[in-house]
C-alpha cells in the first residue's frame, strides 16, 4: 500500500465564513500576541485515548523511520507526546 498522507483545503470555505474552536479568550489573546500556539501534553487529557495513535498513522510512521524519512518510530512518537521529552 503506497498512499502518501496529504493535506487539503476545503474550495467551499469563505473568508467571510465563521470558524469556531475549542480556545478560551486568555489562550486567544496569547495566539494573537506571541503568533505562536501551546500544545498540552496528551497524558494531560482525560479522555485515555485522546492523542492515540490510529493503526494507518502508525504503519505510515513507522514505514517513514524505517526508510530514513523520520528519526523515530511510531511507539517513540507515542510515549514522547504522553509524557514530554525522552
Amino acid at each position: 500500500m503506497d498512499e502518501t498522507p496529504s493535506i487539503t483545503t476545503d474550495v467551499e470555505l469563505r473568508r467571510n465564513r465563521i470558524v469556531r474552536r475549542y480556545l478560551d479568550l486568555p489562550k486567544y489573546l496569547d495566539l494573537l500576541r506571541s503568533q505562536t500556539m501551546y500544545f498540552r501534553r496528551a497524558d494531560g487529557f482525560t479522555d485515555r485515548f485522546e492523542g492515540a495513535l490510529t493503526p494507518v498513522f502508525r504503519k505510515l510512521m513507522d514505514e517513514a523511520h524505517r526508510n530514513g524519512h523520520v528519526g523515530y518510530d511510531a511507539d517513540y512518537f507515542y510515549r514522547r507526546s504522553r509524557v514530554g521529552n525522552l
